[in-house]
């Protein structure tokens, strides 16, 4: 029972990891490309 649980739950997990790796990567290159990015469309 616990085996089959744990079977079902790994993808969520696996897929909620990545969704958290992708939200970290965004936080932490959103700063840095954004000002790029508007001062491209300041020019």
């Amino acid at each position: 029972m616990l085996a089959q649980k744990t079977k079902i739950a790994y993808p969520f997990t696996h897929v909620f990891l990545i969704y958290l790796k992708y939200n970290l990567i965004k936080f932490l290159f959103f700063p840095i490309i954004f000002p790029i990015f508007s001062g491209v469309l300041g020019l």
